[in-house]
């Protein structure tokens, strides 16, 4: 049992999956109450207007495939205080991430920049970045851990938000950065990413053994993905006992 191992302790060792609690909850959560601000209090712009810039948005080459979509208004409307707003906006984890980055682009000069709801977004985006660094002095874990009090105060006094869970868990990050290391090692980003795969096969693949059709799926798809490269050659032995060259394609209609 993990309580078993010396120097581990199940209440303070378990490291915060910074992918769940930020890109799939304080991320899209925070951002709903800022659009709602600036749209129905402060009338800074539209939303006809916002989303004609998120169209427009010149991507980078990198981020294209994460190319956010248009926000409606039951989704702008949505109450962001209940579960189901975190994922109002209908985007996954990495294009929550894109969005909290670009935002500050679309919509920076139409408000005040010096208003406390922005400095509320600014201290978010600073938290993320400290957060998915690989490495994190520690003196900057004393800065990350007054900026999350800073960021959960003025969250909630001046969007009049609520703190939900997946909020309060930041206020444990700083700690466990000290007594683990940078979160980024433990998050679950790459496991989803990998995961994906597995989830579009199964609305194609036969559900009689869905676990041998998955794996014989993707052991294919890896095997082409091998083949595929510069440094390796496959030949084998047909029937007739002539080598000949193995290619991906092969593997793919396999």
């Amino acid at each position: 049992a993990l309580c078993d191992f010396p120097f581990f302790n199940v209440t303070q060792q378990m490291p915060q999956d910074i992918m769940h609690i930020l890109f799939e909850g304080a991320i899209p959560y925070v951002i709903g109450h800022i659009l709602r601000y600036y749209i129905n209090t402060e009338k800074a712009f539209t939303l006809a207007q916002f989303n004609r810039r998120l169209c427009d948005f010149n991507y980078g080459y990198s981020q294209m495939a994460d190319r956010l979509q248009t926000i409606s208004k039951d989704m702008l409307q949505a109450d962001w205080g209940d579960e189901k707003g975190l994922s109002g906006f209908g985007q996954h984890a990495a294009k929550n991430w894109l969005f909290l980055r670009v935002l500050p682009v679309i919509i920076g000069d139409w408000v005040n920049l010096e208003s406390e709801q922005w400095g509320v977004l600014e201290k978010l985006l600073t938290i993320c970045s400290i957060l998915v660094s690989p490495v994190i002095l520690v003196e900057s874990v004393a800065h990350l851990k007054t900026l999350i009090r800073e960021f959960l105060s003025g969250f909630k006094q001046t969007l009049e938000g609520v703190i939900i869970p997946k909020l309060h868990y930041l206020v444990h990050c700083p700690r466990l950065i000290l007594t683990l290391g940078p979160l980024i090692n433990f998050w679950c980003m790459r496991f989803e990413s990998k995961h994906q795969y597995f989830k579009k096969k199964s609305r194609k693949c036969s559900y009689k053994n869905i676990c041998l059709s998955l794996a014989k799926g993707h052991q294919r798809r890896f095997s082409s993905f091998l083949i595929s490269t510069e440094e390796c050659n496959l030949l084998f032995k047909n029937s007739n006992g002539r080598t000949e060259h193995l290619t991906g394609r092969d593997f793919e209609s396999a």
